[in-house]
């Protein structure tokens, strides 16, 4: 069986055989269901394992994503592990901002600006400056949520939570920061208006993983779009030259209060069935 010149006899052991053949599907778009304690990141870690020792995928055409810094730097140590001392330069595991942080240092650069993301007591103070009378907790989850919506999020308070995000943005833009929405929403402004970052991602990435899909944002989601879809072909699964695999539960998100959405998934296999 293929797997088994592929992996290890250590990560064989680690994966069930249902999990094998999961691990050995790449030539199309896969979703994986999985709750918590079904061994998805195992799995995840496997299917990368087996990309570059099964299929000779160069670790730099690899993109895995998840949604906080300790699952990526887990992912990583577990492929690290698996691989032993094979070379695993250039492989991409982080989080969408640590992803958008480095696209934009790369390619939307070039006055060589440093890009200062606003810290949380910063971010405090503009809020309160801005909105002295509100919960500052409470209206920077507004501002948030508005932004992750792409400015589209339609309430009756529209007009009111746009004013307000247009001074916070002011005051961000004065102090030459951004926060971790802005480095989202700019990455896929680049990714869209720029043709040949676009292309320069797609001749780089030629896999790209999602762990915890569930928690996948409506930006978030357009930028795996913009990844994978070549122009003139609509849809998430427009192409077939870079494979992709999502995992999550649909059942459980904890990002929802960030703008996550429970319905990613049915998304996803929309776009995939059309």
């Amino acid at each position: 069986m293929l797997i088994i010149s592929s992996l290890n006899s250590v990560m064989l052991n680690l994966i069930n055989k249902e999990q094998q053949t999961t691990v050995r599907i790449i030539d199309q778009p896969l979703i994986i269901n999985a709750g918590p304690g079904t061994g998805k990141t195992k799995t995840l870690v496997a299917k990368i394992l087996y990309l570059i020792n099964g299929k000779h995928y160069k670790p730099s055409s690899i993109l895995a994503l998840t949604f906080t810094k300790k699952a990526a730097e887990e992912i990583h140590a577990r492929i690290r592990d698996g691989a032993k001392s094979q070379d695993l330069k250039g492989i991409f595991t982080g989080t969408f901002h640590a992803f958008g942080l480095k696209v934009l240092e790369e390619f939307d650069n070039g006055q060589n600006k440093e890009i200062k993301i606003v810290e949380n007591a910063e971010q405090k103070k503009i809020i309160k400056k801005i909105a002295s009378e509100k919960d500052v907790k409470e209206t920077a989850l507004l501002i948030s949520n508005y932004k992750n919506s792409n400015y589209t999020n339609q309430t009756d308070k529209q007009s009111e939570i746009k004013q307000l995000v247009d001074m916070y943005n002011q005051e961000l833009k004065k102090q030459g920061l951004i926060d971790y929405d802005d480095l989202l929403l700019n990455t896929l402004t680049l990714i869209r208006q720029s043709k040949n970052v676009k292309e320069a991602l797609q001749n780089r990435f030629k896999y790209i993983l999602i762990d915890e899909f569930q928690d996948t944002n409506k930006i978030q989601y357009e930028i795996l779009r913009e990844l994978v879809t070549k122009d003139g072909k609509a849809g998430i699964a427009g192409t077939a030259e870079i494979g992709i695999c999502v995992i999550g539960d649909p059942l459980q998100s904890i990002y929802g209060f960030r703008g996550a959405r429970g319905g990613v998934f049915d998304d996803f296999k929309k776009e995939l069935d059309e």
